[in-house]
């Protein structure tokens, strides 16, 4: 009979919690909501978007700064829901490992297109390849060299187009053609 009264008060503190948890978020969204609208309202007011229109920024900023409101509470709210439930430490290191993971894949994506423009610079510029005033001919494209910098080389067509080819482009292009001037 001990262990019947045990579950059966376990069952009755979970169920109040998530009872509990259920109405901090419905409040939470409500509040969200209402607090949203209301900051949403005070930037029309102070017309906000005509400001930023004198300043050639056009976007809704208004609506934005007022959805960012929003989620922030009920981001707030959420939180204090899981501490009602307990669980708050656990779902906090789970989403901090999923952010830690998302920003080290971006950087890993991003280096991978910096990092060969790199070392393709700094070959190019230790062979003195490419010099600006100098004609370039790579893959069917030839034009004058403006600008050759360590990630990117710009060139200047005939048709007097600009293109930036990327240096790992250029030594991975095949034979470079270089008339110096």
């Amino acid at each position: 009979m001990a262990t019947g009264a045990f579950f059966q008060q376990l069952f009755a503190d979970v169920l109040t919690d998530a009872v509990i948890a259920l109405i901090i978020l419905l409040i939470g969204f409500i509040i969200s909501r209402i607090v949203g609208k209301l900051v949403q309202g005070i930037f029309h007011e102070l017309e906000l978007e005509a400001l930023l229109g004198k300043i050639r920024i056009r976007f809704g900023a208004e609506e934005f700064i007022g959805t960012l409101v929003s989620y922030a509470i009920y981001g707030i709210a959420v939180i204090m829901a899981l501490n009602s439930l307990g669980i708050t430490r656990v779902v906090m290191n789970v989403l901090a490992g999923i952010a830690i993971v998302t920003i080290l894949v971006s950087l890993i994506l991003t280096l991978s297109d910096y990092v060969p423009n790199l070392i393709a610079g700094i070959m190019l510029r230790q062979k003195r390849a490419i010099a600006p005033g100098n004609m370039v001919k790579v893959k069917g494209l030839e034009g004058k060299v403006l600008h050759a910098g360590l990630l990117e080389t710009r060139v200047e067509t005939r048709q007097k187009d600009l293109v930036y080819i990327p240096n790992s482009f250029i030594t991975k292009s095949g034979p470079l053609r270089v008339k110096r001037k």
